[in-house]
């Protein structure tokens, strides 16, 4: 368990890394690859919250706890990141309209 705790924080601190490199830098590429990083992330684990589900063999309290939260998280992960796309995807064409306008 140790290996795998020590693989996910270096993954982690990469991810951070990753991050304020493109908030100091301003380029779009670093923000797109995060954004798109972290909506299949959270796919991913939807597909984990799912498998954890289907492990219970009635859905009692616990189960409905595990689904709620897991879903809302995952949810909100899923939401922030089509925003970023979004925000970036838009900032990204107006910079390109302004560039075509002022030639």
């Amino acid at each position: 368990m140790v290996i795998n705790s020590f693989i996910i924080k270096s993954y982690c601190n990469k991810f951070i890394a990753c991050f304020s490199i493109s908030n100091y830098n301003k380029k779009a590429d670093f923000r797109y690859v995060i954004a798109t990083v972290l909506i299949l992330a959270s796919v991913y684990l939807i597909l984990a919250l799912l498998s954890e589900l289907s492990e219970f063999i009635e859905f009692n309290d616990d189960a409905k706890e595990l689904a709620i939260f897991g879903v809302l998280y995952l949810g909100l992960n899923i939401t922030f990141g089509a925003i970023m796309l979004y925000r970036y995807a838009i900032k990204n064409e107006i910079k390109q309209t302004e560039i075509i306008h002022n030639n």
